[in-house]
């Protein structure tokens, strides 16, 4: 067992429902990781939609909400040791994690 998990921070605009390609194969994959090495929270950069259906219920969601979404990213991945977007170019991303 590691001594302190990987903390792995999953980036997406949406809660819900699995796209094809790499978040269908992200989303697999992330449900076989070794919980006694990684430590993975799904970050939502927008705010909850009541009902909607999770990516992986297996992983626990943050989300920033819109009112100040560059502030709330900050701090949900300031502790990441490994950060993943499968998003196309995003600044507040870029900036958010530089």
């Amino acid at each position: 067992m590691a001594e302190q998990k990987i903390k792995l921070v999953i980036l997406t605009l949406s809660a819900g429902g699995i796209g094809g390609g790499l978040e269908r194969m992200e989303t697999l994959l992330f449900r076989r990781l070794d919980r006694d090495i990684f430590e993975p929270v799904i970050v939502v950069m927008n705010d909850p939609v009541p009902g909607e259906i999770a990516y992986d219920e297996s992983i626990p969601y943050e989300f920033t909400g819109t009112a100040n979404r560059f502030g709330s990213l900050l701090k949900l991945i300031r502790d990441a040791d490994i950060v993943t977007f499968n998003g196309g170019f995003d600044p507040l991303v870029c900036e958010a994690t530089a």
